[in-house]
């Protein structure tokens, strides 16, 4: 499940990692935006786009959207400006049949003047059942922090495992868009993000209107992720 909210340069990044999974099995990438001046849409196999006119009122309340209108058993976060390598659902898939909740054990971490390969476990990317997912009533409502909110009802009702493969990368303050860590978060973000968004939108930095996706890697993450890893 992918939310999205007026960055179609990195979202086509995204899909681009999507297309790239060597997973073999069946796989759904639904995006769901919610900005009412860009219609999305893309004609990549196995990529699915809902465009709502209202705007949620955060991003838990968005991702139980996406949760509810999957198609899958299974439930993986899949973040519109962050990197997933070829191995991602695969590795995440083969973590899942020894417990019931993966998250990523290590990542890439590219930020302004850094690149490094970090091992730990993340709080925001997970694969997990459906069934299990709404068992614990879905992502909890709030702008940010969901991630750790929803980890903690995890780990009180089942087996987190942390996939062994490196397979994400994590940017922050190294694109030319907005990162939710960076807003007030007491001083509500909602509206700052969406502020920010409508200045992209008025000086022709983001398009509007009809838009169709194209999907594409600005440069080789692969190889990338592969010299770091070897460093």
């Amino acid at each position: 499940m992918c939310p999205t909210y007026g960055r179609v340069g990195l979202l086509e990044e995204s899909i681009e990692s999507f297309l790239r999974q060597d997973y073999t099995g069946p796989k759904e990438l639904l995006i769901i935006n919610d900005l009412s001046e860009q219609h999305l849409t893309c004609s990549e196999p196995g990529v699915r786009v809902i465009n709502q006119t209202h705007r949620f009122s955060n991003l838990g309340e968005k991702r139980n959207f996406a949760a509810k209108h999957s198609s899958g058993d299974l439930i993986m976060t899949w973040s519109d400006d962050d990197i997933h390598l070829p191995n991602r659902i695969s590795s995440n898939v083969r973590e899942w049949e020894k417990g019931r909740y993966v998250t990523e054990g290590s990542h890439i971490f590219m930020c302004v003047n850094t690149k490094v390969h970090k091992k730990g476990r993340m709080y925001g990317p997970f694969l997990m059942g459906r069934d299990e997912f709404w068992d614990l009533g879905g992502i909890p409502d709030a702008f940010t922090g969901e991630d750790l909110k929803f980890l903690n009802k995890v780990q009180k009702k089942l087996d987190v495992v942390e996939a062994k493969e490196t397979s994400y990368i994590y940017r922050w303050g190294v694109t030319d868009r907005f990162h939710a860590s960076w807003f007030d978060q007491k001083n509500d973000a909602w509206e700052q993000i969406r502020s920010r968004v409508s200045e992209t939108l008025k000086n022709g930095k983001e398009p509007t209107g009809e838009i169709l996706l194209r999907p594409h890697w600005k440069e080789d993450y692969q190889k990338l992720s592969e010299q770091l890893m070897q460093a």
